[in-house]
């Protein structure tokens, strides 16, 4: 174990010492959903922040808050309107996943996210750190949590002189050991947005991270035209197999159907493609 984490374990007085320096370090971000957090808008904004910027969430939050007020309104919508708010965020699938815990929790806990973590991790697209931020900053329950952000700030802090990888059972060790049970939503957010400089400030180190996987450019990705059926399903809400080949190739025509109808996406009327609750 790192020497610093050590002596952090070890002695109370040391501990709250370097919480407090990493309090005073952090940049805090604003952002509504941090300014009113209740549970309702960490859910949301958590299912949008995977694998996305949270500049980039911003006004894909803002579109949503305005359009569906609560869990129950979230519930209540038409998959097609949901899907549209979404478009332009990426990874579709996060939609159907956001759409379908709202109606878990409309229909099982009439309209209110549960406290309990197992429950949570339950909810297909929610994951153990979804499920953890949930509780952190939503009900400011103490949860140690891993994300991205907070192991750029465990590597800086604990393992600046390293060259091996670190697994996620050594970042879990330390999320463990420097928590402040005491605050954990403030606490949440000063690692964040410390480990948040740190990255921005040419300090990622990712490389020793060891589950890190970098993500695949865009710009011509599966990803990108899975986007595009999608989209062209929004505005002419219904293709042929045979038009998805004109514009994909039969190949990977075959292969977005398949992906975009395993993930609860479209289904096949007959012949023709359709986004879910279209028809």
């Amino acid at each position: 174990m790192n020497f610093l984490l050590s002596v952090l374990e070890k002695d109370e007085n040391s501990l709250k010492e370097w919480q407090n320096s990493v309090y005073q370090r952090a940049k805090y971000r604003n952002f509504l959903w941090r300014e009113d957090p209740r549970p309702y808008f960490i859910f949301l904004s958590e299912i949008m922040l995977q694998q996305t910027q949270a500049e980039r969430v911003v006004p894909f939050f803002y579109k949503f808050i305005e359009k569906f007020t609560s869990i129950l309104d979230l519930a209540d919508a038409n998959f097609e309107v949901v899907v549209n708010c979404w478009n332009g965020l990426g990874y579709n699938r996060r939609a159907k996943y956001l759409h379908g815990a709202a109606k878990i929790f409309a229909k099982i806990y009439d309209g209110v996210i549960p406290k309990e973590y197992s429950l949570l991790c339950k909810i297909p697209g929610i994951g153990r750190y979804t499920a953890a931020a949930i509780l952190v900053f939503g009900y400011d329950l103490p949860f140690p949590f891993l994300e991205t952000n907070v192991r750029t700030l465990f590597l800086n802090e604990f393992f600046s002189d390293s060259e091996d990888l670190v697994s996620e059972a050594e970042f879990m060790k330390c999320a463990e050991i420097v928590f402040d049970y005491s605050s954990p939503r403030r606490w949440g957010y000063a690692l964040m947005d410390l480990g948040h400089w740190y990255k921005n400030n040419g300090f990622g180190k990712n490389r020793l991270v060891k589950s890190y996987r970098q993500q695949s450019i865009f710009k011509g990705s599966f990803r990108q035209k899975r986007g595009e059926v999608v989209r062209k399903l929004l505005s002419d809400r219904a293709l042929t197999i045979q038009k998805i080949e004109e514009i994909f190739g039969k190949d990977d025509a075959k292969k977005l159907v398949m992906e975009l109808s395993k993930d609860g996406i479209t289904f096949f009327d007959g012949d023709i493609l359709r986004l879910w609750d279209t028809y």
